[in-house]
């Protein structure tokens, strides 16, 4: 998951650090002074405690739907990395994607039952204050007849509870719509992902599911907005556009780690080596090896004798010896050996490949036969070129190349952290 959230930091909860989005804090102001033009004449001095008062318990809502999500991952061990509000409601950003569909469930449905359990409290707040009047209180006349009878305060207090009652039920409610990103889509998913017995067909189904909601929400708004004219309603679409996007996104995530889990060192590997004989001295293959060499892309040598394959040679270790040496020093003085590297099989998945890369930092890694002998090495640009063969990615030749010589990832592909979540998951 993302490591870097955009936004303030306002708190640190049980370790997790808490972020808000900038158009949170519009999205909040916005929504204290529409309600304060609600109230403003019914109760003057008081619509605007009544708007601040909603918008900051909502907001407080949104960050208890979040935590609750993340205290039940924690509960399943899985780290979380942050929470962050922001204008369609809030994240909880986990380090791994949950094992189980039990426990993708459990971790799933943790936030809309804080919002009920929010809803039914604020509803029990409410009875003493109002009575039997408490489901009534968008009513204007019986707003007026409770003014008459009760404190302006108690009053505005039940507003904001009966408010808050509402808004958390609301978002319970439309969080169960079985599409992701929403967690009724991670629930779904977890049900698909039960049935199939495969966590990427739960995937697909519930960000397909997402994508139909999302036309939906966005068809919805725009036949709205030309029936009545209310620009209020551009929200729908731009949630639909939000769902859109979301399970865009996570449908191309899933088929990436489906790749890099189909996908086997066998396919990725190059041949970009080369064998040199171990007896060959330093002289010899400076001269006849390294001197030769004229693409700006070194390729790997490896020292062979007997019919075995002993280890990679390390030019560099050149400098590490004499000159005058070399013609008597064979290159097995600068080889490391095979069982001293870190090495894959032809069948290791790309996912184990680049986990090792990464978390040895390594440019390269060899791919060792059955025999055990050098079959071929892989870099990241060969990584690149394997996933792009396969997700139909239109990546250069020149760029591949780049990845190869920098021997890093380029940022905007996470392959890396995707691969480690595989592992973790």
């Amino acid at each position: 998951m993302e490591n870097n959230p955009r936004g303030i930091k306002i708190a640190q909860i049980s370790s997790i650090p808490i972020f808000i989005d900038p158009s949170w804090l519009v999205i909040t102001l916005l929504f204290a002074f529409s309600l304060q033009q609600v109230y403003r004449e019914l109760l003057p001095q008081w619509s605007w405690p009544i708007g601040i008062g909603v918008s900051v318990l909502y907001f407080a809502s949104i960050l208890f739907h979040e935590l609750a999500h993340s205290w039940m991952a924690q509960q399943a061990d899985i780290k979380v990395n942050f929470v962050v509000l922001h204008f369609f409601g809030g994240l909880a950003s986990l380090d791994r994607e949950p094992a189980s569909p039990g426990i993708e469930a459990r971790v799933a449905a943790a936030g809309p039952l804080a919002n009920f359990a929010l809803g039914i409290i604020a509803l029990g707040l409410l009875y003493p204050i109002v009575g039997e009047n408490f489901s009534d209180l968008l009513d204007q006349n019986v707003l007026k007849n409770l003014i008459a009878t009760k404190q302006p305060l108690a009053i505005s207090v039940a507003i904001v509870l009966y408010r808050i009652a509402h808004l958390n039920i609301f978002v319970g409610l439309i969080n169960l719509l079985p599409g992701l990103p929403l967690d009724g889509g991670r629930l779904f998913r977890a049900l698909m992902w039960q049935i199939c017995r495969s966590k990427h067909q739960g995937t697909v189904m519930a960000a397909r599911s997402g994508q139909i909601l999302g036309w939906f929400f966005i068809i919805q708004g725009i036949l709205i907005l030309f029936g009545t004219g209310n620009l209020i309603v551009l929200f729908l679409v731009l949630t639909g556009i939000m769902f859109l996007r979301e399970s865009i996104q996570v449908l191309n995530l899933a088929e990436m780690e489906a790749a890099l889990l189909k996908i086997n060192a066998e396919v990725t590997m190059t041949r970009d080596f080369r064998l040199v004989d171990g007896a060959t001295t330093l002289r010899d293959f400076a001269d006849n090896f390294l001197l030769r060499e004229q693409s700006p892309l070194k390729p790997l040598y490896f020292a062979s004798r007997d019919g075995r394959d002993r280890g990679w040679i390390d030019p560099q270790k050149l400098t590490e010896i004499k000159s005058d040496r070399w013609a008597q020093e064979s290159v097995e003085a600068i080889t490391a050996p095979l069982k001293s590297l870190t090495t894959v099989n032809l069948s290791t998945p790309l996912a184990q490949v680049i986990t090792a890369l990464e978390t040895e930092k390594l440019r390269w890694i060899a791919v060792l036969s059955p025999v055990g002998s050098v079959a071929g090495v892989i870099d990241r640009g060969d990584i690149l070129r394997a996933l792009s063969k396969m997700l139909r990615w239109q990546l250069p030749e020149d760029f591949i190349q780049r990845v190869k010589q920098e021997g890093v990832f380029p940022p905007m592909l996470p392959i890396g952290e995707i691969s480690a979540r595989l592992k973790d998951s």
